[in-house]
């Protein structure tokens, strides 16, 4: 039984020690390895790449975020190699060889994903400053000791960013380009077969942007390097990089886009509209789009997302919204309290007010006025027919609110007449626009009653007028009446 009982122990005691130095445990810090993802052709960040650590065990995963970055946490309690694929559906896979060492992080050069043929893994992209790359494992491959072959093609190395803005917005307006010249077998020329590199334009907004320098002869390292500085005009700018071969060949790089975007809101190019001027405001939640058009002090659109700030004195409106890619944001107003009052205009009219901020940082303002209108009411002169038989009448009538203001679009006017041998001609059937407008065809009318009959002496016929008014604002009736007679 003792026997047993110090067996059993001797185990719990190897076991209790084993789980206190497992060797799965790491002793040291892991190390991380962080980098970013571009695409070879446009300099572009590329999102959604997979960069795995797949040897040794075990298995570490990242994915480039929208701007084409990455990092891994490794596990680094002794030097090792770490094999790394860079892999992205529609680009050819990238294997990568990496010297891990404890408590030595790892910021790599920017990874250059391009189509087959266009791509080599080992220019560049697997190596922390040439001390963690695959040149066989150290720093003394043969690239550094073996002269290149002459120059033969041309690729985008990297570009500090995809998008400018225009000048003297206070906003970033350069970007710098990095082109790397190579020999036939993929390899960066070195100093004995130096070149020079010609920068220009594809396509360009044509305002005053340029490139200094205009040219350079390549580095050590095979590189060349120019720099784009932004003008007045927004829009799309290519870069092309180009050399002349030993054998008289013109080579080009494809064009590298980037964007000219445009600047920050100026109030000469700040307006605020309204889809409707005249609204029922007797009636509840009535909706009214209002949009402000926000261009930069050259006339560009502003950039996307560019913040209006909306007001109103009538009814209620939303606070704000983002610019689109036209320079545009729009919002809802709607009919309801408080009823507006304009000093100058009287009441109805609600004032719109749309703010955001320049380049001063400066608050500018646009505004528009918007009619509340309400019921209709309806006035006639004179008001009693008394028409010679055979003869005619003219009245003037009004239809509007009680302020005087007009209706809203789309309200009808008709004018009937009831009586023997009688005919009303005018301004008798209307329908009226979308306006602010007062008087003629607005809000005063005119028609005139006239009698074929010319009649017998005293004899006397009845008449009645009625002038009806239908619309979103409401409904109203006025009716008159008297008689045709022989003076």
């Amino acid at each position: 039984m003792k026997r047993i009982y110090f067996a059993l122990l001797l185990v719990a005691i190897i076991a209790a020690a084993v789980s206190c130095d497992s060797p799965t445990d790491s002793k040291n810090d892991p190390i991380f390895v962080d980098g970013v993802v571009l695409d070879r052709q446009t300099g572009n960040p590329v999102e959604n790449v997979i960069v795995r650590k797949f040897a040794p065990a075990p298995e570490v995963i990242s994915i480039t975020d929208s701007e084409g970055r990455f990092d891994l946490e490794l596990d680094a309690d002794t030097t090792y190699t770490a094999s790394i694929e860079v892999r992205k559906e529609g680009f050819p896979i990238l294997n990568i060889e990496l010297l891990i060492v404890p408590d030595r992080n790892i910021a790599l050069e920017p990874i250059l994903l391009g189509l087959q043929g266009e791509d080599d893994p080992d220019d560049g992209n697997d190596g922390d400053n040439g001390d963690n790359g695959d040149d066989n494992g150290d720093d003394n491959g043969d690239d550094e000791t073996e002269p290149t072959g002459p120059p033969s093609n041309i690729v985008l190395s990297s570009v500090s960013t995809s998008s400018i803005s225009v000048a003297e917005t206070g906003q970033n307006e350069n970007a710098d380009f990095q082109f790397e010249i190579r020999d036939a077998n993929g390899r960066a020329v070195d100093m004995e077969n130096q070149i020079e590199v010609r920068f220009s334009f594809g396509a360009r907004p044509d305002g005053g942007e340029f490139l200094e320098p205009a040219s350079t002869l390549t580095n050590a390292d095979g590189i060349a390097k120019t720099s784009l500085t932004s003008g007045t005009v927004a829009g799309v700018t290519q870069v092309v990089a180009e050399f002349t071969r030993a054998d008289g060949a013109i080579i080009k790089s494809r064009p590298v886009g980037i964007s000219i975007e445009s600047g920050l809101p100026d109030q000469d190019h700040f307006t605020v509209s309204k889809e409707t001027v005249n609204l029922p405001g007797n009636i509840l939640n009535v909706q009214n789009s209002i949009t402000a058009l926000a261009g930069d002090k050259y006339g560009n659109m502003v950039q996307p997302g560019t913040i209006i700030y909306f007001t109103t004195n009538g009814g209620v409106i939303q606070g704000s919204a983002a610019t689109n890619n036209l320079g545009s944001a729009s919002v809802t107003l709607v009919t309801g309290s408080p009823f507006p009052t304009d000093p100058d205009l009287g009441p109805g009219f609600a004032t719109i007010r749309a703010r955001t901020a320049n380049d001063n940082d400066q608050t500018i303002e646009a505004t528009t006025t918007v009619l509340f209108s309400l019921a209709p009411q309806i006035t006639v002169t004179p008001d009693e027919v008394d028409v010679e038989n055979g003869g005619s009448q003219t009245f003037t009538y009004t239809v509007s609110d009680e302020h005087g203001n007009p209706m809203v679009a789309g309200t009808n006017i008709t004018v009937t007449v009831e009586g023997d041998n009688l005919d009303v001609i005018g301004d008798v059937s209307k329908t009226l626009p979308d306006t602010q407008n007062r008087g003629a065809g607005y809000t005063e009318f005119q028609f005139t009653l006239t009698d074929s009959d010319e009649g017998e002496e005293d004899d006397e016929k009845p008449v009645q007028i009625t002038i009806e008014v239908s619309g979103p604002n409401g409904t109203a009736k006025r009716t008159i009446t008297g008689t045709t007679k022989l003076f």
